[in-house]
C-alpha cells in the first residue's frame, strides 16, 4: 500500500515488523525496529550483524522529474522482493529486510549526496540506476567498499568500474550491436542518429554507429541533444535533410517520447529505432511511436509472480526492469545468508561482493538463471516492434 505524505512516499510491507520507507531526495526515514546505523548495519558502521532482527538496503532512482516512469518500475521490483523475503520469515528465517529509497531525479549530484548519507548510516548494499548517476557513485562505492547494484543503466563504462559494482542488466553495447545487425539484415542501408549528451546517450550513439558501419551501413548524419531537453526540432530538421532510411534514437524516457513526437510534428515519416529503454508507458501510448523497432530483453516471470504483481499494482509486469531490481534484492539475501553461514558475525560490503562472485549464478525471476560475467549479467536479447500501444515480437 502506498500512502503519500507531503514529499515522502511511505511503502508499508506486509510483514509482522517490516516497513519499507521511500523518502524524497535529501530525506531519510527509518522503519520499525530501529533506525540509522544500528538498523542499517552494525553500530560501528562496518557491517550488518548476522542474526539481526532487521537490516537496511538502499535504493537510488528517480521518483520525480522526466525519468520517474523508470523509477516506478525499479521501486515495484524492489518492493516486491522485500515483501516476499519478509513474508517468508526474513533472511535465514530471522532477519527482516528494510528498504530506504532516495529520489535522485536521475541526476548525479543528488545521487552522490544521498549515497554518502546511506554509507554514513552503515548501509552496505545500494541499488542504483541511470548511467551518469551510477558512474558517479561507482568510485565512492569502491572506496567505501559498499556493493552497488545497477539494474537500469547500460553505459558500457559500467562494466569497468571495479569489484563493487554489479549490473543485473546487459550493457548497452549488447543491445546497440543487436539493433544494428538486425537493421542490416532487414536491408536497411543508411541511418541517422540523434542522441542525448549523457553517458547512456553517448554510448548508444558510439556503439550503434560502429556496429552499423562495420556491417556495411552508412551513417548519414549525427546530432547531439540536451539530456532532459524539450525542443529537438532543429537537430531533427538537419537529420531529415540527410535522407536516412531509419532514424536511431540514443535517448530514453521523456527525451525519447519528445523526440518521437517532434519527428512526426515536422512531417517526417522516417522509420524509428531504439533499444529497450524506450518502452516506457508514455512512448507506448504515443501514436507517433507506432512501428518503432527496438531491442528487448525477454522477461517471462512465472505465473505466481505475475499474479502477485497484478494484485499489488493492478497491471501486468511487462518491463524487464522490474525483474532486474527484484533479482538485485534476492541476490543480497542469498549473499548475506552465505556470509553468515560461513561463521562470520558481521556482513560487510566486501564480504557481500566476495560472496556474490563465489556464488556466481543465481536464480532469476526472469524464469531463467542470472550469471555474472565480470560483474555484468548475461541475458538474451531479441528484436521487437511497437504496435497498437504494445511491444510485439518482430516478424
Amino acid at each position: 500500500m502506498r500512502v503519500q505524505t507531503g514529499n515522502r512516499l511511505v511503502v508499508t510491507v506486509a510483514a509482522a515488523t517490516a516497513a519499507v520507507v521511500v523518502s524524497g531526495c535529501g530525506t531519510s526515514s527509518s522503519g520499525s525496529g530501529g533506525g540509522g546505523g544500528a538498523a542499517a548495519g552494525g553500530a560501528d558502521g562496518e557491517g550488518y550483524a548476522c542474526g539481526a532482527d532487521e537490516v537496511t538496503i538502499g535504493g537510488l532512482w528517480a521518483q520525480s522529474g522526466p525519468q520517474a516512469a523508470y523509477g516506478e518500475w525499479f521501486a515495484a521490483g524492489t518492493e516486491m522482493a522485500v515483501e516476499d523475503i519478509n513474508d517468508a520469515g526474513g533472511i535465514g528465517g530471522e532477519t527482516q529486510l528494510r528498504l530506504q529509497v532516495e529520489d535522485t531525479r536521475a541526476l548525479p549530484e543528488p545521487a552522490v549526496v544521498a549515497f554518502q548519507g546511506m554509507v554514513s548510516d552503515g548501509i552496505q548494499y545500494v541499488l542504483s540506476s541511470f548511467s551518469s548517476q551510477t558512474l558517479a557513485l561507482a568510485p565512492i562505492a569502491a572506496n567505501e567498499e559498499v556493493v552497488l547494484i545497477n539494474g537500469g543503466a547500460q553505459s558500457d563504462a559500467l562494466g569497468e568500474q571495479g569489484p563493487f559494482l554489479f549490473n543485473t542488466i546487459p550493457l548497452l553495447r549488447n543491445e546497440s550491436v543487436a539493433l544494428a545487425e538486425k537493421l542490416r539484415e532487414d536491408g536497411v542501408g543508411s541511418a541517422a542518429i540523434i542522441y542525448t549528451s549523457d553517458d547512456g546517450g553517448e554510448a548508444a550513439r558510439e556503439n550503434f554507429e560502429e556496429a552499423f558501419t562495420e556491417q556495411g551501413g552508412q551513417i548519414t548524419g549525427v546530432e547531439s541533444a540536451e539530456f532532459g531537453g524539450t525542443d529537438f526540432r532543429s537537430q531533427l530538421t538537419k537529420l531529415r535533410a540527410t535522407d536516412p532510411e531509419v532514424l536511431v534514437l540514443g535517448a530514453f524516457g521523456q527525451d525519447s517520447d519528445n523526440i518521437i513526437s517532434q519527428v512526426r510534428e515536422i512531417g517526417w515519416d522516417v522509420p524509428l529505432a531504439n533499444t529497450s529503454w524506450v518502452a516506457i508507458p508514455a512512448v507506448l501510448a504515443n501514436p507517433a511511436a507506432e512501428g518503432l523497432r527496438l531491442t528487448t530483453i525477454p522477461f517471462e516471470p512465472g505465473e505466481d509472480f505475475q499474479q502477485e504483481y497484478e494484485q499489488k499494482y493492478g497491471e501486468a509486469p511487462e518491463s524487464a526492469f522490474i525483474g532486474n531490481y527484484y533479482d538485485g534484492v534476492m541476490i543480497f539475501a542469498e549473499a548475506f545468508e552465505q556470509v553468515c553461514e560461513s561463521g562470520a558475525e558481521t556482513v560487510s560490503g566486501a564480504a557481500l561482493a566476495d560472496a556474490m562472485r563465489e556464488i556466481g549464478t543465481f536464480d532469476s525471476v526472469y524464469g531463467s538463471e542470472l550469471t555474472f560475467e565480470e560483474g555484468t549479467a548475461s541475458r538474451p536479447i531479441e528484436l521487437a516492434v511497437i504496435e497498437g500501444g504494445a511491444v510485439q515480437p518482430a516478424e
